[in-house]
């Protein structure tokens, strides 16, 4: 017992001395996907990492997790949580949200966040996804696409 004790001591020390390796790191330009809560005027669902961690494909860089499979599963968690009951903000189709997703073009060292023109009846998002995204002083640019528009999607 004694012997199982030192192991997760020395673990914990090296697990703590990983993490505090990160501190400096927090504030870094983020991307990813998230949704816009209009009725509560915030973000959601935001899944995100820094551009050095995501993948590159093409020359961008973005989380692997897609929009309608986050929502499926978020849906069924809260779903089950609430014993059937009402799973906001997770009502109705992952599309019918305000949503979008943020890259890093690596060529041209700029942050893209990707909408749909639901931005233009919601202008105050804007600043919530710059805030969430730590993209405050970066090279970033809004660009609007049919498919972040509410209703479309992969489907169409």
């Amino acid at each position: 017992m004694k012997n199982e004790s030192l192991e997760n001591t020395i673990n914990l020390d090296r697990a703590i001395y990983v993490m505090s390796q990160n501190l400096d790191n927090q504030d870094s330009p983020r991307v990813g996907i998230f949704w816009y809560d209009a009725r509560n005027d915030d973000l959601f669902g935001v899944v995100s990492s820094h551009a050095s961690e995501a993948r590159v494909s093409k020359g961008f860089a973005t989380v692997n997790t897609l929009h309608r499979d986050y929502w499926k599963k978020q849906y069924n968690k809260f779903k089950f949580k609430s014993n059937g009951g009402e799973v906001y903000p997770y009502i109705g189709d992952y599309k019918d949200t305000p949503r979008g997703r943020v890259f890093y073009d690596v060529n041209a060292n700029r942050y893209i966040v990707n909408v749909g023109s639901w931005i233009n009846e919601y202008p105050q998002a804007k600043a919530l996804i710059i805030d969430e995204f730590n993209l405050e002083g970066e090279n970033y640019l809004f660009e609007t696409a049919i498919h972040w528009e509410i209703g479309h999607g992969w489907e169409g």
